[in-house]
């Protein structure tokens, strides 16, 4: 029940040339998201809020950053490794590359090992969502220090999942990224597609 699922590729999924419309910039979501912080969200109910919109342009013609792809990829990976996202993401990565400070939290589950930084945005999640601008108002308003910012640290992160609902450590990311750009993720035919599946937006 994919709009134009019948069109669309594991590889336009994973080069975010999909077409399909992205959950986080639904207004529905950002005011679910301000509304109940601590809800546990399923990959099933992001798609629901991602599906009731008609898909930005058809399959492969162009690039649009969305999250829609990452929590139907979460899914397949499920599907064809057979064993929930997490645990093959800790026996596929974390755990080879020796990340032992990252890992994907139960959907239940806001705990953030200490120590931790906070989190703080101004006005509610669409802001950040959708990376709206602030309206002039409220730009005067925060120099002003009349608006406060909102602690969104506890904010549950399982409406992003296999878009982004890992946590980790500097530490482990800089290990992350050093493993993946030498070629220590992917073998060398994944790799070199990889790098080559970058497409300018603009030909021009």
């Amino acid at each position: 029940n994919v709009p134009n699922g019948q069109n669309i590729t594991i590889a336009q999924l994973l080069t975010l040339r999909s077409g399909l419309y992205g959950y986080t910039d639904a207004p529905e979501l950002s005011a679910a998201l301000d509304a109940d912080p601590a809800k546990a969200w399923t990959p099933q109910e992001v798609l629901a809020i991602a599906f009731r919109y008609p898909p930005q342009f058809p399959p492969g013609t162009a690039y649009e950053y969305s999250n829609t792809n990452y929590a139907l990829l979460g899914l397949i990976a499920e599907k064809v490794g057979g064993q929930p996202l997490a645990q093959q993401l800790r026996s596929r990565l974390f755990g080879p590359l020796g990340l032992t400070q990252t890992s994907l939290p139960a959907a239940d589950d806001t705990s953030i090992p200490a120590p931790y930084s906070h989190g703080y945005m101004y006005g509610g999640s669409g802001y950040a969502l959708r990376d709206d601008s602030y309206p002039p108002d409220m730009v005067a308003a925060i120099k002003a220090g009349t608006l406060k910012p909102v602690d969104y640290t506890r904010q549950n992160p399982s409406y992003a999942r296999a878009a982004g609902g890992a946590i980790s450590t500097a530490d482990d990311l800089a290990t992350w990224m050093t493993a993946l750009v030498s070629g220590k993720v992917f073998d060398a035919d994944y790799q070199k597609q990889w790098l080559n599946s970058l497409q300018a937006e603009d030909p021009a």
